[in-house]
């Protein structure tokens, strides 16, 4: 049995470390060090019992035990896969170790920095996610890393194309099924309904502006689901538009009903609604980029030059004055100097610790909404930028970065002046990483299917005939 590729062992790694780190850093912000001496500390730590069960602790649970689950998974599969058995049994043993031995360490620090508090129930539940990592890496690392060889590592743009899409589908409905904090229980349901998060009646829970907005993030979020399901439907031969469509509908509706039985989730059918409109969307640009690409020249016969970058360049104008609406709202300015000075310092917190008071799923919602919203503002720069011939150069690249990132920084200074508002040097990297990403990703999009330069001429057609 042939191991993992050298470059795919350290994909591994990397990404069992950046979990490591995401739990480090969960466990100790807001990092308020507090002295405490090593005795003192050992015999809190031995008192620690065991919470009360609640919903707040189930979700807690839920959060510590997925959060380590990819640590067991890539830590396996970065030193065992395509390992002989016993390997793969000594990586198994060691893995779980050493990760209970962190889990340990991350809570005994807690004690150093309240408000963290330290708790057996986390310890617990992280040592079950790491053996539930393991567990399923002994299942699905080899295929997974088949998987990877043959369409990350893909020499065609479509089969890389495909993989990234492939991986967003599955990180989108993981993310729909979070926390996980799951019940059958007939009084938590009838609870759940009573608090209105299980509605029925489309645009039932269309109340405010920002409603509509969180509706027009979950439509922009299934926008590459349909695009996923057209090509996968164009394995079997041609994707007929009606049956895209019905799938699309079915996606988002199996989304909406996996999200009943839990707790910390609304099931709406708004979200189903809206969430079938973005995938339809996805469809039809999937159809309109593929029948562009069928000629060798990207553009049909009678066609026009591509999108006119001026109204590009005014969707940019009005989605930016959108998003400084969005974040500034209800727009009670505040010119107390002593105040604005407050905030100021306020600004400079410690990053993510304000976002991560409340409960980790929370927090991950937040990052997600934030880095969305200037993300497709980072797909207009890139459409914007894009010339009618060749490549996007890389000064439109720096541009559409500073603009970008400035936009981001002037976001949050507004709302030093808004008492309503948090300002944040946190949602300035958020909002700067999600432009970048949306820019970057489409411009490497636009490397690997470049714009042709022109239709050919009907002498150079009647030359190709004569010679044929």
């Amino acid at each position: 049995m042939a191991s993992a590729p050298a470059h795919l062992r350290r994909r591994f790694l990397l990404a069992a470390l950046t979990f490591v780190l995401v739990a480090v850093y969960g466990s100790w912000v807001p990092f308020e060090w507090t002295p405490l001496s090593l005795s003192t500390a050992l015999t809190r730590f031995r008192s620690l019992g065991l919470h009360s069960w609640s919903v707040a602790s189930r979700t807690d649970l839920a959060a510590n035990l997925l959060l380590f689950v990819p640590i067991g998974f890539f830590f396996w599969a970065a030193f065992a896969e395509g390992h002989a058995i016993g390997r793969k049994l000594v990586v198994s043993v060691v893995v779980l170790f050493l990760s209970s031995l962190f889990s340990l360490g991350i809570e005994f620090v807690q004690l150093w920095f309240p408000p963290r508090v330290p708790s057996l129930v986390d310890v617990s539940a992280q040592v079950v996610g790491v053996g539930c990592g393991i567990a399923f890496a002994w299942l699905a690392a080899e295929p997974c890393a088949e998987w990877l060889r043959s369409h990350m590592d893909a020499g065609s743009p479509a089969g890389v194309l495909d993989g990234w899409l492939t991986l967003y589908v599955l990180g989108l409905g993981t993310y729909n099924l979070l926390p996980l904090d799951l019940t059958i229980r007939p009084e938590e349901l009838f609870g759940k309904y009573k608090g209105g998060r299980l509605v029925w009646v489309p645009g039932g829970d269309l109340a405010t502006w920002q409603d509509w907005w969180d509706q027009s993030i979950g439509l922009a979020l299934f926008v590459p689901v349909g695009v996923w399901i057209v090509r996968r439907l164009q394995r079997f031969g041609p994707a007929r538009p009606i049956d895209a469509f019905a799938w699309c509908g079915l996606a988002a509706l199996a989304m909406e009903l996996a999200q009943i039985p839990i707790l910390s989730r609304t099931a709406s059918a708004t979200n189903a609604v809206f969430h079938t409109a973005g995938a339809g969307l996805g469809v039809v640009l999937a159809r309109r980029f593929r029948r562009a690409h069928q000629n060798p020249n990207g553009l049909a016969e009678g066609d026009s030059a591509p999108p006119y970058a001026p109204a590009w360049f005014l969707a940019i104008t009005a989605y930016s004055a959108f998003l400084l609406a969005l974040y500034w709202q209800p727009f009670r300015w505040e010119t107390d100097s002593t105040a604005v000075v407050e905030r100021w310092r306020d600004f400079f917190s410690i990053p993510f610790a304000t976002m991560l008071w409340g409960t980790e799923f929370n927090a991950m919602t937040q990052t997600v909404r934030k880095l969305f919203s200037f993300l497709i503002l980072g797909l207009l720069l890139a459409i914007a930028s894009r010339p009618k011939i060749g490549r996007p150069t890389r000064l439109s690249l720096l541009l559409s970065l500073g603009y970008s990132w400035s936009l981001a920084l002037l976001v949050e200074l507004g709302q030093l002046f808004l008492p309503d508002r948090t300002p944040d040097s946190t949602d300035v990297v958020l909002y700067g990483l999600g432009a970048s990403c949306g820019l970057v990703g489409m411009r490497r999009l636009f490397r690997r299917f470049p714009r042709p330069s022109s239709l050919p001429s009907p002498e150079s057609s009647d030359s190709v005939d004569s010679r044929s």
